[in-house]
């Protein structure tokens, strides 16, 4: 993913104490990476593994793929992402490997990478 080419968005999930995504929506709208922070508190710097955990502290990511008739989606992600947080503004990296497919299906695999910079904290999703 290109932050020059997609839309990234960061911002606090609406329900209480549910978390924070990273959100990377492809220029055509069509694939989208979610990277979910479960946490009452903002995402501080660090090195954060992906887990299939949807507790305190873990971080999940996915895929969503509606580029193709029949929608994909890959949640069972295993990689890392890394944030940086510097003056209000964050910025880091990505890479994780994830299975799934077409629903219910986990037979397809995907690799995804990217990095962004400058993305501010949201209060809420963006409209």
């Amino acid at each position: 993913l290109s932050q020059s080419a997609d839309k990234v968005d960061f911002f606090k999930l609406p329900n209480e104490g549910a978390g924070y995504s990273l959100s990377f929506t492809r220029s055509d709208t069509l694939v989208n990476v979610q990277i979910v922070f479960f946490s009452n508190t903002p995402p501080q710097s660090g090195n954060y593994t992906f887990s299939l955990d949807v507790v305190e502290g873990a971080v999940n990511a996915g895929v969503y793929d509606q580029s193709s008739s029949t929608p994909r989606s890959f949640t069972m992600a295993e990689g890392t992402v890394t944030l940086e947080l510097n003056n209000g503004l964050y910025s880091g990296s990505f890479q994780f490997n994830s299975k799934g497919g077409e629903a219910g299906s986990q037979d397809q695999s995907v690799t995804v990478s990217g990095s962004f910079s400058g993305i501010q904290l949201l209060d809420a999703p963006p409209s």
